[in-house]
């Protein structure tokens, strides 16, 4: 098992893309064989779910009752280096 290990040095934010777009500091949780996948999330029913990010599939998969629903437009977990200003 693996887990997302939050660092102080870095920030975490939804960024708003669709149609299997990845900004260059996405988040990369796993892999799904050779591809990674990153953490996504859609509205689903007026509520946000979170789901996985194939970038070649296009879509944000988000399962419910035992299903993967996709979705075109979708929000991804970017990562963000924290800049340390000197006093």
């Amino acid at each position: 098992m693996q887990y997302l290990v939050v660092d102080s040095g870095y920030s975490y934010e939804w960024v708003a893309t669709s149609n299997g777009e990845t900004p260059d500091n996405a988040a990369i949780v796993g892999m799904d064989g050779r591809e990674p996948f990153y953490i996504g999330r859609a509205t689903m029913d007026g509520e946000k779910c979170v789901g996985k990010i194939v970038k070649s599939q296009k879509v944000c998969l988000v399962p419910k009752t035992g299903k993967e629903f996709q979705y075109k437009k979708y929000d991804i977990l970017c990562i963000n280096r924290i800049k340390h200003v000197g006093m």
